[in-house]
């Protein structure tokens, strides 16, 4: 699948609120890193704060409407998502929004290998993008 990936440092950002949703509750161990499929061409990377959609808790793109996957969500999930999404200060940056005039796409590969209980991620054919502003 063609996946869209931020910079490093905001895909730590990422994993750290992904880490911290599991240490919540709010999401089962996820096994994956973040990832967002592309289904429609970006422009311009603004990802609102996150949310539940689908059965998983994802952060929006505001343009162009992709999901970023942080990971599963149960029936109870949205209270508890909605309890840990309170700001605690002004200098939390994490569980806000997102942007970036950076980003790369690249060809997304996840296997679960049933017999260890694993999953492998393979990135390829990486390609910059800058924001159009």
């Amino acid at each position: 699948m063609h996946c869209l990936f931020l910079p490093d440092n905001l895909h730590a950002l990422l994993c750290q609120e992904q880490q911290m949703l599991q240490e919540k509750k709010i999401i089962a161990c996820r096994k994956s890193i973040p990832y967002c499929p592309v289904t429609k061409e970006i422009t311009d990377l603004h990802f609102l704060p996150p949310s539940i959609e689908y059965g998983l808790v994802v952060r929006k793109e505001r343009t162009s409407g992709n999901l970023l996957i942080l990971g599963n969500a149960d029936l109870k999930s949205a209270q508890k998502l909605t309890a840990v999404l309170q700001p605690s200060s002004k200098k939390n940056t994490l569980f806000g929004e997102i942007t970036s005039r950076r980003w790369y796409s690249a060809e997304f590969e996840l296997n679960h290998n049933t017999e260890n209980n694993t999953y492998t991620w393979t990135i390829k054919n990486r390609q910059w993008h800058k924001a159009n502003t």
